[in-house]
C-alpha cells in the first residue's frame, strides 16, 4: 500500500483500508489460499479453509433449479422500485410469513397472526448492505450498540466503518450454555454509559453465529422488554433460521422467529434480517431482506437502497425459485441433513480427539475449545497458535478473539465449506499437529 496516496482519500476511507490490509487476518488467510485447496485425488496436501461461514453443501440443487426458471420478463431491463421488484417481494413475504417465520404455526396455536405485508420489507445486496444501512440511518456517530458475545467478526465493519457505531460486547456470566441474563445486560449498558456512548440497540442473531445456538423463547422474550425499556432497538439477525438440525447432545429448544413469539406485532423497535447466503448457499447473489414496522426507517431505507439494489435478473430467477414451494420444502430437507452429517463427522472426529467444543442445534459451523493448544493464556498466543495451524497443518479457523469472545483459546470451524473428505483429512492433520505442537504437552491447562 503506497501510503504516499493516503491524503488523496478521505478520512471514511481509513477503516476499511485498515481492515483489508491485515495478511495475519484470517479473511486475508482465506483469500491468500484459495488457489491451492485440498482435494483428495488432485491436491490432498492443499489448504483446508475453515474459517468464512459459506453453505456450499447443496449448491448443485439450488443452481439446477435456478437454471430452470420461467422466461424472464422485459420489465427486468428497467428500474424499478428502490425496495425490490415488486413480484420477488409479494413471494418474499410469502416465504417469510410461512417458511422464517412459521406465522402459520403459531396461528394455529393461539389467536390470529397477521402475515408479512410487502409494503413492510426491503430487498438489498445481503444482509451486509442492509447492516452498514442501519449502522447510518439508525445511529448517530459516536453511539453504541449491544452485542452478545462471542459475535460474528464482521459486525464491526458493518457498523463500524461508515455508520461509526461502537460495539459494546455483552460478555455472558455463563460460559458453558452462554445464556442471556438481564444482569449481563444491565453491565453492558452501565459500561456503554460511563464510555459516554449511549446504547441505540442491540444486535442478536439466532440461530447464533459462532456458536450455533438457538435462543430459548424465554431469552429472545428478555431481549425484547429490555430493549423496549430502554427505549432502544432489537435487531435480530435470523440468517440462519433454516439451518436448524436434530442434535441428541444439545441444550437447546427449537428455533422460534421473534416474529412468531410477537405475534407479528413489532413496534418501532424491533427489526429482523433474513437472507439467501446461509439457509439457501447462495451468498454470492448477494440477497438480503429487511423486515420492519417502523415506517420512518422503511422510508429511509428505500431512499438509500438505490445504491444496494439487487439485479433485476436475479431477483426474477430468486422469485421463481421460492414461488416453487414444494422445491423449497424439499431443498430444507436435504440441506438439514447434509448439514447434520457434516457436523456429525466433523464432532465425532474432535471427540476422539479429546477437543471440547460447543454442542451446536444450528448454523454452518462449530465453536471449538482449544485452549490446551496456547503457549500462554493470551491472545497473543491464540493468534499464534493459529497461524501455526496454517503453516503447518494447511488448515485456516476463526480465532475466537476476532469473535471477541473473552477467553484466548476458542476457535470457529466453518464445516460447510468443505466436503466430508476435507473434513477427515483436517481432523487426521489436527491430530498430527498435536502430538508435534508444544511436544504434544498442554502448557495452558483446561479450565
Amino acid at each position: 500500500l503506497d501510503f504516499l496516496t493516503m491524503d488523496t482519500l478521505s478520512s471514511r476511507a481509513l477503516p476499511f483500508i485498515a481492515g483489508s490490509s491485515n495478511p495475519n487476518s484470517y479473511g486475508s488467510i482465506h483469500i491468500s489460499l484459495l488457489g491451492d485447496l485440498y482435494n483428495k485425488s488432485t491436491n490432498p496436501k492443499g489448504a483446508i479453509l475453515m474459517s468464512i461461514a459459506e453453505n456450499k453443501l447443496c449448491n448443485e440443487i439450488m443452481v439446477k433449479r435456478m437454471q430452470d426458471h420461467r422466461q424472464l420478463p422485459l420489465s427486468m431491463m428497467n428500474y424499478t422500485d428502490g425496495t425490490g421488484v415488486a413480484r420477488l417481494k409479494s413471494i418474499m413475504a410469502d416465504t417469510l410469513s410461512d417458511v422464517v417465520f412459521e406465522l402459520d404455526v403459531a396461528s394455529i396455536m393461539g389467536e390470529h397472526i397477521e402475515r408479512v405485508n410487502p409494503a413492510q420489507i426491503v430487498i438489498s445486496t445481503g444482509c451486509t448492505g442492509l447492516l452498514f444501512q442501519l449502522g447510518v440511518l439508525l445511529f448517530e456517530s459516536g453511539d453504541s450498540m449491544l452485542i452478545p458475545t462471542p459475535y460474528y467478526p464482521a459486525f464491526d465493519q458493518d457498523f463500524g466503518f461508515l455508520g461509526g457505531v461502537h460495539r459494546v460486547p455483552v460478555h455472558p456470566t455463563d460460559l458453558v450454555n452462554y445464556e442471556l441474563t438481564l444482569s449481563d445486560l444491565d453491565k453492558a449498558h452501565k459500561k456503554a454509559e460511563e464510555l459516554g456512548q449511549p446504547p441505540k440497540a442491540m444486535l442478536l442473531t439466532n440461530p447464533h453465529n459462532p456458536l450455533g445456538k438457538v435462543y430459548s423463547p424465554e431469552e429472545l422474550f428478555l431481549a425484547v422488554a429490555w430493549c423496549r425499556e430502554h427505549r432502544i432497538h432489537l435487531i435480530c439477525d435470523e440468517i440462519y433460521a433454516l439451518s436448524v438440525f436434530e442434535n441428541e447432545n444439545s441444550v437447546d429448544g427449537s428455533f422460534k422467529s421473534v416474529a412468531a413469539l410477537l405475534n407479528n406485532q413489532l413496534g418501532d423497535y424491533v427489526h429482523i434480517l433474513w437472507g439467501l447466503s446461509k439457509d439457501l448457499g447462495g451468498s454470492g447473489l448477494r440477497v438480503g431482506v429487511l423486515y420492519s414496522h417502523n415506517k420512518a426507517l422503511l422510508t429511509a431505507v428505500c431512499g438509500y437502497n438505490t445504491a444496494n439494489q439487487v439485479s433485476n435478473l436475479v431477483q426474477e430467477v430468486l422469485a421463481d425459485t421460492l414461488e416453487d414451494k414444494s422445491f423449497i420444502g424439499n431443498f430444507r430437507l436435504e440441506n438439514s441433513a447434509r448439514i447434520k452429517a457434516s457436523y456429525e463427522l466433523l464432532t465425532s472426529g474432535l471427540t476422539r480427539l479429546g477437543v471440547p467444543f460447543y454442542h451446536a442445534r444450528a448454523g454452518i459451523f462449530l465453536f471449538a475449545d482449544l485452549r490446551r493448544l496456547l503457549r500462554e493464556d493470551s491472545f497473543e498466543a491464540e493468534s499464534e497458535l493459529h497461524l501455526a495451524l496454517v503453516e503447518q497443518a494447511r488448515w485456516s479457523l476463526t480465532p475466537g478473539g476476532a469473535c471477541h469472545h473473552p477467553t484466548p483459546g476458542y476457535f470457529r470451524l466453518c464445516y460447510c465449506w468443505v466436503d466430508k473428505d476435507a473434513i477427515e483429512e483436517c481432523l487426521h492433520r489436527l491430530d498430527v499437529f498435536m502430538s508435534t505442537w508444544l511436544g504434544g504437552i498442554s502448557v495452558v491447562k483446561d479450565t
